[in-house]
């Protein structure tokens, strides 16, 4: 007999009196009248160290061991208590618990912690060209053919065209998973797994995606070129993935257990590329969880430590300072930014000047007289949720969003008697327009300045008894507009309040206005925005470098690899040669650009790159403080710090340096190490770039790096040095750039610097 069998035939026949250890009671299910919400059964995560006989038993086993912590098989009404058993992304398993029986576990040998899982919250035409994506990159790297890329979203609809392929008889020779939609190990040649498992009866389905979300996302990664793509008939052009070549794998899950159940699904089936586009309000802030309390961080851990990079959201918590997420550093954390692309409707006033402002209305001759109920102070007139006391019959109606969906804005102003909406923006969301709406009401955005000039407008007007009349002049689809890319307001921004000071965000990628596949249609369009829409775009590029290194090199370049490239080589000018702006119109700090601009072409060809093994970030928990059991419950590994070693998160051999000085600590060396990925011979030197009078000094050896093989590493050491006892006030910073530049090859490896002073 197998030892394993034997072992969980043993396992089984001593169950009974392990579940009886403490008497099991009647639980209600969650549905009962009279159970109190703290008594009713959620999902909980919980974490476990494996015992040394375990280490290599089957899953089978390891299922029925997790099953040994429940207090009972079955909820009262039947519900099998265990949801998920987990097998790679953690040691643990994800149960229906009351809180009660959570704290009950604590006393059974191996439990490490239980916490309610979490639920998680999602966070194009042009976007190829303006990413020179189109022709150059996909020819070079042919389209990304044969990258599997999983999409960790809310579903997807298989129906549009975009994800239209050809019947697979046969799998690629990676991929181990199926297609939940037809039953067959793939869907078509596009769509080649999908799958959502349901905690409800503990079955996988088709991942079906209610919401749209996760089609777009999933759209945006790898959608096959469409011919004709639109919004009523503005942005038009053929619309494509960034790796329209790659094959997609998509996984339903919008919950902490669930992600890590479709993380560990897309390692098993031979994933080559993770995207989530996800997040939670918990993700962000103060409260924000440290690693081994959070799901997206355990599961990505345990994707990198198989070779696959996972690409997340920042989150939508901008402008404010310390709100990104998805922040560890073995993440590629994607923050967004905009394109050269404006949908223009100006707003033509009665001494003929035109305000510029974004809609997808397209027809000319609108005219009125422009109203702002909110001039009254009244706050339901400031964002036109009841329009009762007004006289807008006729009007073309100024409204603030925020309180209600733009849909129910326009059905207020054109049940009240208004002609259009005009949204304006407040002061946060500043020069940059985010959210054009799809209303089929005549609808118009405007930023920031231009919504001051226009309440000026009617302010100044009624003053003098004049109709503030305007025309809305529909312009349609521009190119070429600028400043771009720009950073939007809500993308958010470092520093990280968990990670050590790595910065984050990493790159930034186009998510304003992407235009990609829509929900319940075959052939129709939408537009999104956020840094879930800047993600793909990212996972996608990756992709087609991994497989482009591949091909040409025969090397598996590692994720930490990618990353660099993708950080190195990244753009840090806008259109106008000047440096990337925010949504105040001023020049963007590293907080919100990290390295900067993604820039495929020259991702390509980095020819130097930082990388970081899974020890290395061992190393790193250890030097954040953790405990050895924090540290199983984040990597699944049982170290001892003590020996195993420590790193501080500094020292950590990431693409961008980042140090803190302060009055104690005046003076830091930091090492990096790169490899040369070009096969010629070649000589770097370095250059550093800091603002004058920065009260920072940072000099670096050697400054000359020579490499005569491919694969071949070379260290150097990176001086902070405060030039005064007193360099900065707490939280002042001083932001640069080093650059290893190669004169004979035009090539640049560029990080950032960023010095925090304490």
């Amino acid at each position: 007999m197998h030892p394993d069998i034997f072992l969980l035939s043993l396992l089984l026949a001593f169950l009974p009196a392990v579940l009886s250890g403490k008497p099991a009671r009647p639980v209600g299910d969650g549905h009962e009248v009279g159970v109190h919400a703290s008594d009713r059964p959620r999902t909980y995560i919980v974490h476990v160290q494996k015992p040394e006989h375990l280490m290599s038993a089957i899953p089978e086993v390891i299922e029925q061991w997790h099953k040994s912590f429940l207090p009972s098989p079955t909820l009262h009404s039947g519900e099998p208590r265990m949801v998920a058993s987990y097998k790679v992304v953690m040691s643990g398993f994800a149960a229906l618990l009351t809180a009660e029986e959570a704290r009950d576990m604590e006393s059974k040998e191996g439990f490490l912690h239980a916490r309610p899982s979490q639920r998680l919250m999602p966070q194009t035409t042009h976007s190829p060209e303006f990413l020179g994506l189109r022709p150059d990159v996909w020819r070079d790297a042919n389209r990304g053919e044969g990258a599997i890329i999983a999409v960790i979203d809310t579903g997807i609809d298989p129906d549009h065209d975009s994800f239209a392929g050809n019947p697979m008889p046969d799998r690629p020779a990676e991929w181990e998973g199926s297609c939940y939609f037809n039953n067959q190990p793939t869907c078509n040649d596009k769509l080649i797994g999908a799958a959502e498992f349901l905690e409800s009866d503990h079955r996988v389905y088709p991942p079906y995606d209610e919401d749209g979300h996760g089609t777009h996302v999933a759209a945006t990664i790898a959608g096959l070129e469409v011919d004709g793509a639109s919004i009523r008939d503005l942005a038009a052009g053929t619309a494509a993935g960034a790796a329209p070549g790659a094959y997609l794998a998509v996984y339903k899950g919008d919950s902490e257990w669930g992600v890590l159940w479709s993380i560990e699904q897309a390692i098993d089936d031979g994933a080559h590329i993770i995207s989530m586009s996800l997040g939670w309000d918990a993700l962000v802030g103060p409260d924000q969880p440290p690693f081994y309390a959070n799901a997206m961080a355990i599961g990505s851990l345990a994707a990198v430590r198989h070779g696959i990079l996972v690409s997340c959201a920042a989150c939508n918590e901008g402008p404010r300072p310390s709100s990104v997420c998805n922040d560890a550093p073995w993440i590629m954390t994607v923050g967004a930014s905009t394109m050269d692309r404006a949908l223009r409707l100006n707003l033509r006033l009665r001494n003929g000047y035109e305000i510029p402002g974004e809609s997808l209305y397209s027809k000319p001759g609108l005219r009125g007289r422009l109203a702002y109920p909110g001039l009254s102070g009244d706050g339901n007139a400031r964002f036109c949720t009841h329009l009762g006391a007004y006289n807008v019959r006729g009007k073309v109606v100024m409204c603030y969003p925020g309180r209600i969906e733009t849909k129910q804005i326009a059905d207020v102003v054109k049940k009240a008697g208004g002609v259009a909406v005009v949204l304006l923006s407040s002061k946060m969301v500043g020069s940059i327009i985010v959210d054009v709406p799809d209303t089929a009401f005549p609808t118009v955005s405007v930023n920031y300045p231009n919504s001051l000039k226009l309440i000026k407008y009617v302010n100044q007007s009624t003053t003098r008894c004049r109709a503030p009349r305007v025309e809305l002049v529909p312009v349609g689809t521009v190119m070429g507009v600028t400043p771009a890319p720009a950073v939007p307001y809500f993308s958010s921004r470092g520093p990280s309040l968990v990670n050590g000071g790595i910065l984050k965000p990493d790159i930034i990628g186009p998510g304003v206005n992407v235009l990609a596949a829509k929900t319940n249609s075959t052939s129709d369009f939408v537009l999104m925005s956020g840094t879930s829409m800047a993600t793909p775009h990212l996972s996608g590029i990756a992709a087609i470098i991994k497989l482009h290194q591949l091909r040409q090199t025969g090397m598996e370049w590692t994720p930490a690899m990618i990353r660099s490239a993708i950080m190195t080589t990244a753009q840090t000018t806008n259109s106008d040669g000047d440096g990337i702006t925010d949504e105040t119109g001023k020049t963007a700090d590293l907080f919100a650009t990290g390295a900067g601009h993604v820039n495929p072409a020259g991702a390509m060809d980095p020819g130097l790159v930082y990388d970081i093994r899974f020890e290395d970030y061992v190393e790193y928990l250890c030097g954040l403080g953790y405990t050895d059991k924090q540290i199983l419950r984040t990597a699944s590994i049982s170290v001892d710090c003590d020996q195993f070693g420590s790193i501080e998160p500094e020292q950590v051999n990431y693409p961008s340096i980042a140090v803190t000085l302060s009055d104690d600590v005046r003076r830091k060396v930091i090492k990096r190490t790169v490899t040369n990925v070009r096969s010629e011979p070649t000589s770097y030197t370095v250059e550093v770039f800091l603002p004058t009078h920065s009260g920072v000094t940072v000099s670096v050896f050697p400054r000359t790096l020579n490499f005569d093989t491919t694969g071949e590493t070379k260290s150097f050491d990176v001086t902070f040095s405060a030039l005064s006892c007193t360099p900065g006030e707490p939280g002042d910073t001083v932001q640069g750039y080093l650059k290893w530049v190669s004169a004979a090859q035009s090539r640049e490896v560029t990080s950032p610097l960023l010095v925090t002073f304490a």
